[in-house]
């Protein structure tokens, strides 16, 4: 058992305990293009709600008949919005928007202190300090 947070502060470190968990005698550590990071990285929060909006609008998969197609995911709108969100001038207000965050946060606040609890018992070294007021 890992945490993300833990993949976060130190994926090469984490994975080599993983590797070394499950036995792999093979394993080198990341190589440099998977260490360069960036790749399926999302866009920010603060942006969520205008990208879930313009899905409507996009054919997909999910949505093959939208009621106007103004273009088609993965792309278009969704993308430039995503782009702007990131490097365009609201970037700043969207990088501080959590609203995924506060919602999570208000809706499942300390709903699992006590299963964590049993985990971080069962699994020494797990360090989830900061998961519903453990630590």
């Amino acid at each position: 058992v890992m945490t993300q947070e833990s993949l976060s502060r130190d994926r090469d470190a984490t994975l080599s305990q993983l590797a070394e968990f499950a036995g792999n005698q093979r394993w080198q550590g990341l190589n440099t293009a998977a260490d360069k990071g960036g790749v399926g990285v999302s866009y920010p929060q603060g942006v969520a709600g205008v990208l879930r909006r313009i899905n409507h609008w996009q054919a997909s998969t999910l949505n093959p008949q939208p009621p106007i197609a103004i273009a088609t995911t993965p792309g278009g709108l969704y993308r430039v919005a995503g782009y702007l969100a990131r490097r365009g001038p609201l970037s700043g207000l969207f990088a501080r928007a959590t609203p995924v965050n506060d919602y999570v946060l208000a809706t499942f606040a300390g709903r699992f202190a006590e299963s964590n609890r049993a985990l971080a018992a069962q699994v020494p070294g797990l360090d989830l300090t900061g998961y519903d007021g453990i630590g």
